[in-house]
């Protein structure tokens, strides 16, 4: 092969797209795989000390893959403006109206004294079931759009 920078190499070209096609075993999908799926949609992201996908976007989210549990998980922390029973009853209205996405209250305040809303969603894999990157993707875009709704809609006292 060339050293030539402007030649095309069509076999590792040709594995990418076939990896897009047929997808990944749960197994496969640690920090760097998804940072590399996230980085080709062009979403902004990095590895966190424990290994799980950062994505920085409108909001900020945590993706991470665990195949003891067989589930790949989406989460977000968003701290609120408010005392801890608004959160609950705030919680309490998105879980009786949305099934998809679960939102619940941290035990403790942050050091600030602020309240955070822990949103999440949990996509159960099966056995030998491969996700397609672009599964991935449009998992993270469907949970932005099921959080950013439900906040929308039952943040009654303003608390995002």
């Amino acid at each position: 092969m060339s050293e030539d920078s402007n030649v095309i190499d069509f076999g590792a070209r040709s594995a990418v797209e076939r990896e897009m096609r047929v997808g990944r075993l749960l197994c496969e999908l640690d920090g760097a795989a998804l940072k590399a799926i996230f980085d080709s949609a062009y979403l902004d992201c990095r590895i966190d000390s424990d290994g799980d996908c950062v994505i920085h976007d409108d909001m900020t989210l945590i993706a991470s893959a665990d195949p003891a549990k067989d589930v790949f998980k989406i989460y977000g922390f968003f701290p609120i403006a408010g005392t801890r029973e608004q959160a609950v009853e705030f919680c309490n209205r998105f879980n009786l109206h949305l099934v998809v996405v679960r939102a619940q209250l941290r035990d403790t305040p942050d050091s600030d004294g602020q309240w955070t809303v822990i949103f999440d969603y949990d996509r159960l894999v099966f056995e030998d079931e491969r996700i397609e990157a672009k599964t991935i993707v449009k998992t993270v875009r469907r949970f932005q759009n099921i959080v950013r709704s439900g906040i929308s809609r039952f943040d009654e006292d303003k608390l995002f």
